[in-house]
């Protein structure tokens, strides 16, 4: 497959420009919350008395919170079976920014014609940097990568810096969007590898009930900067998790992911239903 390496350089120095712009306008942004309503040696008392309360009811250091989930996947793409699977995700959360990991795998096979096939041999991980810009916008850097043996997908690597805004920010629901150029890098079996711009276009929901189960929806559609529609990836997923106690939850994930073009022997579609428990830490 010919590369256009043009493109390419065009695009790195669009992601460094488009970087350093959000950068610059974020740091601008928190200096101007961040600076004194009084003049350089003019402070009064009432200032030094507050500033003495807010150290002394300094909030705790901030950690990383998370889950690790085990369970049976019900998919279908291929043959429908059940496969084993383990995901885990953390998330650190700081005054002015948030750290966010994950990773997930899974393996499975069939007796297909007495013979034994695997139908299910991936792993997947991702990992976002999020700082805020003011109480509606943020930049986010994000990697994500997979390997799928199945979708003959040796690696794929996706790397992004993206704007983005919150719709809705409250205490039990937040709906944001974000957007931004990308750079994809994989490689399909018995194929060279392939560099090619992107632009990354996702989107997450979450809601907690007041009695404690949380739903979520997030989708991630990159498509190929020089080939749409000819090449596109879209991945969604849906999630419930009802607590059953303080650390121990259930959970059931439904994905869907399209790939165009589809992988050889495969449809372009594929759906997975994932039913787990899940360890809070």
């Amino acid at each position: 497959m010919t590369q256009k390496k043009p493109w390419n350089y065009f695009w790195n120095a669009t992601i460094a420009v488009f970087t350093l712009i959000v950068t610059c306008i974020s740091e601008i942004a928190l200096a101007s919350e961040t600076q004194p309503l009084t003049s350089p040696g003019k402070t009064t008392s009432k200032t030094q008395n507050a500033t003495q309360i807010q150290k002394t009811n300094a909030a705790p250091k901030p950690t990383w919170h998370g889950f690790v989930n085990l369970g049976l996947t019900l998919y279908s793409g291929y043959r429908d079976a059940y496969i084993s699977s383990a995901s885990v995700s953390a998330t650190h959360k700081r005054a002015a920014d948030t750290i966010r990991l994950s990773a997930n795998g899974g393996y499975g096979e069939a007796k297909i014609r007495r013979e034994t096939v695997t139908i299910a041999k991936y792993i997947r991980g991702q990992g976002s940097y999020e700082r805020p810009i003011n109480q509606k916008l943020c930049v986010s850097l994000q990697t994500q990568g997979e390997s799928d043996y199945v979708l003959g997908i040796d690696y794929r690597v996706v790397s992004s810096v993206s704007l983005g805004y919150k719709f809705i920010s409250t205490t039990n629901l937040s709906l944001n969007a974000e957007v931004g150029p990308a750079l994809t890098i994989e490689k399909f079996h018995h194929e060279d590898d392939n560099v090619y711009p992107t632009i990354y276009l996702g989107e997450r929901f979450d809601y907690v009930f007041p009695n404690g189960p949380r739903i979520w929806q997030r989708t991630a559609w990159i498509p190929d900067f020089q080939d749409w529609p000819d090449r596109q990836s879209l991945r969604s997923e849906v999630g419930l998790e009802t607590p059953l106690t303080s650390r121990f939850a259930l959970r059931v994930v439904f994905e869907h992911s399209y790939e165009n073009p589809p992988p050889r022997n495969r449809n372009a579609h594929e759906a997975r239903l994932t039913t787990g428990l899940s360890y809070t830490f």
